[in-house]
C-alpha cells in the first residue's frame, strides 16, 4: 500500500528540487521516498506551479464547469426517465379508463352497486 503525504510536505519537496538545493536522488535517500515518486511529484509540480497535488474530492478551475456539467447532464436523464415512466403510466391508466375498465379496481369490469354504463361512450360512471 502506497504511503499518502501532505500536499504542502510535497510542495516543499519539489521545490527544493526545483530550486537545485537538492537533487532527487539526495531528497529519495533523505526521506525513504522513492525517486519514481519524486519524478511523478515534480511532473505535476511543472504542470500546474500553483495547485499541483490536488486531493481527492478536489477539483481544479479549469475542470469545475465540465463536472457540474456532468453532473447536471446526469440528474435531467434521470429526471427524463422518471418523466417517461410517469407518463407510460398515465397513458396505461388513461387507455384502461377509455376501454371501460376502472383502473382502481381489478379483476371484473363491470359496475358494481351504484356504478352505470354510458350507452353512449361505453364508459363507466
Amino acid at each position: 500500500m502506497s504511503k499518502k503525504y501532505d500536499p504542502a510536505y510535497k510542495l516543499e519537496i519539489c521545490k527544493t528540487i526545483d530550486s537545485g538545493h537538492a537533487s532527487t536522488s539526495e531528497i529519495s535517500r533523505e526521506t525513504g521516498i522513492p525517486e519514481n515518486t519524486l519524478y511523478t511529484w515534480m511532473k505535476k509540480y511543472r504542470a500546474n506551479r500553483e495547485r499541483p497535488f490536488v486531493g481527492s474530492g478536489h477539483i481544479l478551475p479549469e475542470n469545475e464547469e465540465t463536472v457540474r456539467l456532468r453532473r447536471e447532464n446526469k440528474d435531467l436523464r434521470e429526471e427524463n426517465e422518471i418523466l417517461k415512466k410517469a407518463a407510460a403510466l398515465s397513458d396505461r391508466a388513461r387507455v384502461s379508463t377509455l376501454a371501460g375498465g376502472n383502473p382502481a379496481r381489478k379483476g371484473n369490469s363491470r359496475p358494481t352497486g351504484s356504478e352505470s354504463w354510458s350507452v353512449r361512450s361505453n364508459v363507466c360512471i
